[in-house]
């Protein structure tokens, strides 16, 4: 590599259209990057709104980019949630979101309850015990119920698989 030289020696330099095309930047990029010197570059560490934003989560601890976004509008601040979101990514403020998990088993009922007859079993030849079990799993307009049924001492679902798709009225017949 030869120090000092330009690249393309002895042609035209390209236009800055054309090398914003050949670099897959835009034009005002270019020209923001060219006359904004290198003190402006961006640091998320040194941005003014961290410390506002810091003060509101400590205030308002499981506040969100978005309550923030309201709680600094509400302040004076002419601020975009995304701007926000950007900030607390940028410095490690995103809270987890909560994860709501459904209960499907009622452990406390009056109802009899079975012992389990395979606990002790020495299970030695297939099709001699079978476990099955049933799951919904969700899709656009609802949701469809799966069953699996299983051998217990192969670990093999049975040859003959029979499946049933039950649907809410109006839904298209599928093929």
């Amino acid at each position: 590599m030869i120090e000092g030289k330009h690249l393309l020696q002895g042609q035209p330099r390209p236009s800055v259209r054309r090398a914003a095309t050949l670099l897959d930047v835009s034009r005002s990029g270019y020209y923001d990057w060219k006359y904004r010197g290198p003190e402006a570059q961006y640091n998320p560490a040194q941005d003014p709104l961290k410390p506002e934003i810091e003060r509101i989560i400590e205030k308002c601890q499981g506040y969100g980019y978005r309550r923030v976004t309201k709680q600094l509008q509400k302040e004076g601040f002419q601020v975009n949630h995304k701007r926000i979101l950007r900030i607390m990514r940028e410095n490690g403020l995103i809270i987890a979101k909560r994860r709501y998990r459904t209960t499907t088993t009622d452990s406390d009922h009056t109802n009899p309850v079975y012992p389990n007859l395979i606990r002790n079993l020495e299970i030695r030849r297939p099709n001699q015990v079978w476990a099955a079990d049933i799951t919904y799993i969700s899709i656009e307009r609802g949701f469809v119920y799966l069953a699996a049924v299983l051998d217990l001492l192969l670990r093999l679902f049975p040859t003959r698989v029979y499946y049933v798709c039950f649907l809410p009225m109006g839904w298209p017949n599928l093929p």
